[in-house]
């Protein structure tokens, strides 16, 4: 797997990730990447053995593991993208709506900066959009 983190960096990530004690699926997505693990590390298929048969949802083993990454890829891949809107919003509207993006965007980079010790940089985005765009079983 690629490594982008300069030492510094990977010394922030590392004592952020230990300090931070509430990790979500998704997040754990993003340390194995960050860290240069491999992504599925700490990820298990689900089998029902018993009945001999697939019993997450789907029908699919790795639902819980292609869910976060899914749901990484789009967080971190909203960063890069601005935002469209329909012709039939009114101005105003269209201004509440990039203010309220705009907050949300923030929001995302702090927790960001508070769970992994890192700024987000365009590097950084464009590294882990690569990797988490091919990255579901």
């Amino acid at each position: 797997m690629e490594q982008f983190l300069t030492k510094e960096q990977y010394l922030a990530t590392k004592a952020a990730w230990k300090n931070s004690y509430s990790h979500s699926a998704k997040d754990i997505i993003i340390y194995n990447l960050l860290r240069s693990f491999p992504l599925d590390r700490g990820f298990t298929p689900f089998n029902d053995t018993s009945l001999n048969r697939i019993s997450s949802n789907y029908n699919d083993k790795w639902n819980g593991f292609n869910t976060a990454v899914s749901l990484a890829y789009s967080n971190i891949n909203s960063l890069k993208i601005e935002a469209t809107f329909p012709s039939w919003m009114k101005a105003d509207d269209i201004e509440k709506r990039k203010q309220y993006n705009a907050n949300v965007r923030l929001a995302y980079i702090d927790n960001f900066k508070t769970t992994f010790g890192l700024d987000l940089t365009d590097e950084i985005i464009d590294g882990m959009i690569v990797i988490l765009g091919g990255a579901r079983k």
